[in-house]
This record gives C-alpha cells, sequence and structure tokens, in this order.
C-alpha cells in the first residue's frame, strides 16, 4: 500500500471573553508578512521547547500567525502596540492584513497533484453582542472569515458542537473536539478559529522495501528499534562548524519542502536558541549533494494552551481586563483574550512518486562521495512554502515509540 507523507494541523483557536471592566504600531514592507511569520516561528518554538524538555514538538507557526492578525485588526493602544512586537509587525494599516492576504494566497496557489493545501478562518460572536462593520469586512476581505452568530450564553454546548464541526470539515474529518468542555463558557463573546491542512507527496520517494528497522537514540537516551526509512539520491545538504547537519526535502513541485536539522549532540541547546537569522544562514549554504538518507517514519499530536506562553513574549495587555479591543466591538473595554489553544498533528511515511523521483535521482554528483545523513537521534524540521519563504510547520522529534 502505498504511503504518503502528511502534515495535518487542525486549527488555532482564540475566545475572546466579555469583560466588561490608539496607539497602534508601523506597517510591514511589501512582503514582509513571511518574514514576521517566520521570525515569530522561531520566538515560539523556541519558547514551547524551553518547557517541553524531552518531549516532541510540533505546531503551525502560521495558523497562530493567521488567528493572531485577525484578533490584531481589532486591537488598539498598548495591547495593539504588544501584539505587534511579539507578531514582528512594523506600523498600523491594512498593509499588515494585505500582506497577510498575499503570503497566503501564494501558498494555496502551490496545490496541484500530490500536494494538498487547504485554509480557512472563521469568527464566532455571541449573538447578543454587536461587532463594528469595519472589522467584520477586514477579516472577511484579507482572511475570507466568515462571521457566524452563536449563543456561547445560553446554548454554551452547542456553540462548541458548531465550532467543532467546523474544524471537522476544515480539517478533512481529522480532528473532532478541538474545543473540549471547559474552553469556552456563558461569558465567551467571540472565537476566532483558523485551521489548516496539507498533505504532500515526496518529490523523490522513500522505497518502502528498504524501510528497515533501526535504533533511534531518544532525547532520555534510551535506544528504540524504529522503521528507518531509506533514499540514496541527490539532496541539499549542508554541514556547520559545530557539527549540525542541515537536509532539505522537496515535495512535488517543489514550492514546499521540509528542512531538517541534524545536531551531532543532541537539539536541546539548539531548540532552546536557533532564530530565523542563523537559520537562513543555514540555508543559504546548502549544496546539491549526494546523500544517503535515514529518516524514521514518525507520527504524533501535540495540544498547547498559549496564553503563558504568548505573555513570556511579550503580549500582555490583550489577557488583561484593561484590554483594548474597541476596533471590534467600537467600546473601549469588554473584550480579552481568555486563551488560545493550538491543535496539531502530523505523519511522515515513504509515499512520492516515480516521475519526480527519477528527476531529483539523476540530478547531482555521480562521482562524488556520498554524505551519511542518519537521523537515528533527536532532530529539529521544518515545513516551508519556498515561493514565499514561509514556515508553515515546524518541530523536534525527541522520543519515538518501539515499532511493532
Amino acid at each position: 500500500m502505498k504511503r504518503s507523507l502528511t502534515v495535518m494541523v487542525w486549527a488555532v483557536l482564540l475566545a475572546l471573553v466579555f469583560s466588561w471592566d490608539t496607539a497602534l504600531a508601523d506597517s510591514p514592507e511589501p512582503n514582509s508578512a513571511s518574514a514576521a511569520n517566520n521570525a515569530f516561528a522561531f520566538d515560539l518554538f523556541n519558547k514551547v521547547s524551553a518547557g517541553d524538555n524531552g518531549k516532541n514538538v510540533f505546531l503551525s507557526p502560521y495558523s497562530l500567525s493567521a488567528a493572531l492578525s485577525m484578533t490584531y485588526a481589532g486591537a488598539r493602544e498598548k495591547t495593539a502596540h504588544e501584539m505587534a512586537t511579539v507578531l514582528h509587525y512594523g506600523a498600523v494599516g491594512e498593509k499588515v492584513h494585505q500582506d497577510f492576504s498575499i503570503m497566503t494566497q501564494g501558498v494555496l496557489k502551490s496545490e496541484k497533484q500530490g500536494i494538498r493545501i487547504h485554509i480557512a478562518n472563521a469568527l464566532w460572536g455571541q449573538d447578543s453582542q454587536g461587532f463594528q462593520k469595519d472589522f467584520l469586512d477586514l477579516v472577511g476581505k484579507y482572511y475570507q472569515g466568515g462571521f457566524n452568530q452563536v449563543d456561547f450564553a445560553g446554548k454554551t454546548e452547542e456553540a462548541r458542537q458548531t465550532i467543532n464541526g467546523w474544524v471537522l470539515k476544515n480539517t478533512a474529518d481529522k480532528i473532532r473536539e478541538l474545543l473540549i468542555p471547559g474552553n469556552i463558557g456563558p461569558d465567551t463573546q467571540l472565537v476566532l478559529t483558523n485551521a489548516i491542512y496539507f498533505k504532500g507527496d515526496w518529490a523523490s520517494k522513500f522505497e518502502k522495501d528498504l524501510t528497515k528497522k533501526m535504533p533511534f537514540h531518544t532525547g532520555s537516551g534510551k535506544s528504540v528499534d524504529v522503521e528507518m526509512m531509506f533514499h540514496d539520491g541527490s539532496f541539499l545538504h549542508g554541514e556547520t562548524s559545530d557539527g549540525v547537519q542541515v537536509l532539505e526535502l522537496f515535495y512535488q513541485g517543489e514550492d514546499l519542502s521540509m528542512v531538517i536539522l541534524l545536531p551531532q549532540n543532541g537539539i536541546q541547546d539548539l531548540g532552546k536558541t536557533i532564530q530565523l537569522d542563523s537559520f537562513e544562514v543555514l540555508l543559504s549554504g546548502l549544496e546539491k549533494k549526494e546523500v544517503k538518507v535515514f529518516l524514521p517514519k514518525f507520527k504524533f499530536q501535540s495540544r498547547y494552551s498559549l496564553k503563558n506562553t504568548l505573555q513570556s513574549l511579550g503580549m500582555n495587555e490583550a489577557f488583561q481586563s484593561n484590554a483594548v479591543f474597541s476596533g471590534m466591538t467600537g467600546g473601549k473595554g469588554g473584550l480579552a483574550i481568555s486563551e488560545v489553544i493550538h491543535q496539531a498533528n502530523i505523519e511522515v511515511n515513504e509515499q512520492g512518486t516515480e516521475a519526480a523521483a527519477a528527476t531529483a535521482v539523476i540530478m547531482g554528483k555521480s562521482l562524488s562521495i556520498p554524505e551519511i545523513f542518519k537521523a537515528d537521534h533527536p532532530f529539529i524540521f521544518v515545513i516551508r512554502h519556498r515561493p514565499t519563504n514561509a514556515i508553515l510547520f515546524m518541530g523536534s522529534v525527541v522520543e519515538l515509540d518501539e515499532a511493532k
């Protein structure tokens, strides 16, 4: 049976709770949305990695950026300034959202045979609460975010099931309960959701009959036998002076790729400190080489409550009773973010297509000595959209289960 590489990221959710209780930031330069998204990606990944020692990490910086950007559209004064700083936005106005829309449309254009990308946004507002038309129009225009009225106050469970049904529909029926009981309540006034689903076939497949059980040395020091895939071909590869190997694997069409960072001595320090500028330097140094690639099959899911993480990055007022989201309601007080919930899933295995594989395999220097890239210990990976340079997903593999 053919296998495929599947990445499934199911929704970022922000519930902004009514709590009765305009300095703005500088607008990004053209095409700066991906740069802002990528800088936020590394900030977020480093924070989550530091708090999840010994655990696998997987998240979608893009999905979080989308939901937070919709929220930022209604923020004002210090609330907006803090959000803009954390999201790496430069100033004010529609340009922020226009640039984000351009980035999103660029990503969606890469859908083709062997590549499936689906992105959806929605707003869910308390039916008794009024929301500003300008805010709803902006979110609809740049994020295609439809506005839906629900009754959080009187029919909390029905509202939860309605939102979960939307998530299920927009994630290929993979995530059935993003919102668990207690995530929303009668005081909830607005929920913003973003869902992203990606499934991509390798440009050059890993042959299933070459997959063998081999040891993987986990971050906790154990050795477990896992299903290790193998591919001998031409890939972009590089190595730093301190022993970090870098490998880029393309998906069909080569618009999307997975970049793998394989430190010689574990990922603890690298996972807490790597930044966008050093990552871009690593990418710029990659060269096409013959490489023997050993990569484990892996599958895991993650769920994060990111309120504390975002506060530690500097987004404080948005979660407090003095938050100013007057761009949403017209009034200065009333809304604050109660929680940011992120759920993600990833599965990596062998599938590719023969036509693309043949093209990729014949490239490279046939007489060179092959490099060995053996991911038999913890590594970091990034899935990026090359035309826009946007990081869509980021994670680390630290622990794997014994192969059955």
